[in-house]
């Protein structure tokens, strides 16, 4: 059944009304596309990434849908006309169930059945593109969602999982690294999103010093310290590191010895050998007899 168009809202528009009949007619079509659900023949996604869910904002969106209706309808995998599985919009299905509503505005975005061969990878791939596309998920749950999809092989290694939901390789091996910081940090990110930044994290869990790690973190949290602070800082961390397990530098003039604890593993074999060189100079001008 086509909408009606309003004629005198047409006309008021002048030049737009063919923009606005345009928007009506597909605005319309969108509304037919969309099916309301009966809140009980909907399930959890086995395999969505979402973990956290506040209620504090859970009941901020529950108060919107009352007030405002569902903007957004949530995604749906049908298995059957009984049984549907959510693929986006758990916070909203949480919402529509907090407010006692026996149904919800859905989109059915596949039917894929329990034992098809790609029901795995499609309602873990599809519920993860959806949220990371919405940035509905906080870094944590990203990270997590990684790692137990390759964990699961229901993507078959990085490349495939970039591939699949349009990201480098190396965004996602960065995530995925983020899960090494000590847990107390994990859990602070995950439940009070204090830090988003993905290139401050990576930089932060190369730090082994579990201590050192907290009081850096909490640093950043107090804005006392920027990701270039950070990156600087764990430069020199592992310079210091490696002067400390490298052999001392070594050179022989005339009868004598001279060791200098200096580091010159950073040194290319030339430039190596040009230190060794002037060194040896300046030691026969100055110190040997």
């Amino acid at each position: 059944m086509k909408k009606k168009i309003n004629l005198s809202k047409l006309k008021a528009a002048g030049q737009d009304a063919s923009m606005q009949m345009y928007q009506d007619v597909s605005h319309a079509k969108q509304e037919l596309d969309q099916l309301q659900i009966d809140i009980d023949k909907i399930f959890e996604n086995p395999y969505q990434p979402r973990i956290y869910v506040e209620e504090t904002t859970l009941q901020d969106l529950a108060d919107s849908i009352e007030e405002s209706g569902l903007l957004q309808p949530i995604s749906l995998n049908k298995i059957d006309d009984n049984k549907y599985f959510i693929i986006a919009g758990h916070r909203r299905f949480a919402a529509h169930k907090l407010l006692g509503k026996k149904s919800i505005k859905a989109n059915i975005v596949s039917s894929l059945k329990e034992d098809d061969e790609e029901y795995k990878l499609k309602m873990a791939g599809l519920s993860l593109i959806e949220n990371i596309q919405r940035e509905d998920l906080n870094i944590i749950e990203v990270a997590i969602s990684f790692e137990n999809v390759l964990k699961e092989k229901i993507y078959q290694n990085m490349d495939h999982l970039a591939k699949s939901i349009g990201k480098s390789k190396s965004y996602i091996s960065k995530i995925i690294s983020i899960l090494k910081l000590d847990p107390y940090i994990v859990a602070d990110i995950g439940k009070n999103k204090t830090v988003k930044d993905l290139e401050t994290l990576y930089e932060l869990q190369k730090i082994e010093d579990i201590d050192l790690q907290i009081k850096l973190y909490e640093e950043i949290v107090k804005g006392n310290l920027s990701r270039n602070d950070l990156r600087e800082y764990v430069k020199n961390l592992k310079q210091v590191s490696q002067a400390k397990h490298t052999k001392p530098f070594e050179l022989k003039v005339s009868t004598k010895k001279i060791i200098l604890n200096t580091n010159l593993d950073y040194l290319s074999d030339k430039k190596r050998e040009d230190f060794s060189y002037e060194l040896k100079i300046l030691l026969d001008k100055y110190f040997i007899n």
